[in-house]
Formats: C-alpha cells, sequence, structure tokens
C-alpha cells in the first residue's frame, strides 16, 4: 500500500534506486528522496518509527520495512488459507464485497 502511495505521488523512483537515476539532476534527486523518506516516516507505527528514524536514505529505509513486513510466516499462511476455504457468501453480503474480500486473501497469499 506505501509502494502505491508513493507510486499516485509520481514518488516511486527513490525506493527502486539506490543511485541518481540519470534523467534526474542532483537537486531534483535529493529533493524526492527527502519527501518520500518523510512520507514513509509518517505512515509507520510509532514503535517502528523509531527503531528505523536513523536510516540515511529512502532505499535502505524501504528495504529495512520490506524485510520486516514481508516476512510471512507459516502461522499467517495457514490462517489465509483456512479463511479462503471457510469463505461463505451471505444473504446480506453484497456480491463485490465478496469477491473484493476473497481476491485480498488470494492476493495475500500469492505474494
Amino acid at each position: 500500500m506505501m509502494q502505491d502511495v508513493l507510486i499516485t505521488r509520481r514518488q516511486v523512483e527513490a525506493i527502486r534506486h539506490i543511485k541518481k537515476p540519470a534523467s534526474m539532476t542532483i537537486e531534483e534527486w535529493k529533493l524526492i528522496d527527502k519527501i518520500v523518506h518523510s512520507t514513509i516516516r509518517m505512515h509507520l507505527a510509532e514503535n517502528i518509527y523509531f527503531s528505523m528514524a536513523k536510516e540515511t536514505t529512502t532505499f535502505k529505509l524501504w528495504e529495512m520495512l520490506q524485510a520486516v513486513y514481508e516476512k510471512q510466516s507459516s502461522s499467517s499462511k495457514l490462517i489465509l488459507i483456512r479463511k479462503l476455504f471457510n469463505m461463505k457468501i451471505r444473504e446480506t453480503d453484497t456480491k463485490s464485497s465478496y469477491m473484493n474480500t476473497f481476491s485480498w486473501v488470494l492476493s495475500k497469499l500469492s505474494s
């Protein structure tokens, strides 16, 4: 989700490249790096914020966050599989909300 925020703001370059892209000036790169770094930090939980506040570059910060949050334990996979197998549409559910939940579970499992 954070990557989506950065993409919509046209700031995703700072998490994709460790060095300045050739198409940018040094000033543009430094500005984007600062903006993206601040954007990411604003979205962090307080306990994570303080443990990652020392990271100097956005790329390094992003790598650390990926290492922390993209680890999926076998128990979380099991919970998702169980949720998928136990999904039932209720009369009060709309088809779109059911399909959204179904798609969300599948996307979490595939990632």
